[in-house]
């Protein structure tokens, strides 16, 4: 199951001062309103070209933060940093290991590893990525955003009870994989 907008009212569409017109989806309130439906096969993928590069969905993302904390992670936005350093740079990395979006909102942290997928197992092996940076940041919610959702890595996360957040991410939609409801269904469909 998945937490989605498909309805045009809560579609918003917002000019910065710039006259840049942009577009988010803001997620239905989940408190007692159904959760939006996408259908596809569970052996299958759902994925946008919406973005050129990871950075070009960086830079969309950071174009209105406001609003991709309050609709993406249902929190109101305090501070965020881009490319935060996880600690002092190794002599071996030139670069160093770094958070491509850690936000600090009013309930909690965030750290935030965006995949503009390439690959076939990308999202899967951000998977290992994002806990190593959740083992250096204890306290921080883990999310993974992709503009490309593998149910495979949906089921890896399912599987072992991963304390991630796994969202699907384009121009028109915010997806979310109900973890909770699918064990839920799928401890149902055991017992029967």
């Amino acid at each position: 199951m998945t937490r989605g907008i498909e309805d045009s009212e809560s579609r918003v569409n917002m000019t910065k001062p710039n006259g840049k017109q942009f577009e988010f989806s803001k997620p239905k309130d989940l408190d007692g309103v159904p959760d939006g439906k996408v259908s596809a096969s569970f052996d299958a993928s759902v994925g946008t070209d919406d973005f050129g590069s990871e950075k070009s969905l960086l830079n969309y993302i950071l174009s209105d933060m406001t609003h991709f904390c309050e609709w993406v992670l249902c929190d109101k936005l305090v501070s965020f940093e881009v490319e935060k350093p996880i600690r002092q740079q190794q002599v071996f990395s030139a670069r160093g290991r770094r958070i491509d979006l850690y936000i600090v909102g009013e309930k909690k942290k965030y750290i935030v590893e965006l995949k503009n997928k390439k690959g076939g197992a990308e999202n899967r092996y951000a998977i290992g990525q994002v806990l190593d940076y959740g083992r250096e940041f204890p306290s921080c919610e883990l999310v993974l955003l992709t503009t490309h959702y593998d149910f495979d890595a949906a089921r890896t996360i399912q599987h072992y009870n991963l304390p991630i957040r796994y969202i699907y991410f384009d121009k028109k939609r915010i997806m979310t994989w109900d973890f909770e409801s699918t064990r839920e269904i799928s401890q149902n469909n055991s017992e029967s």
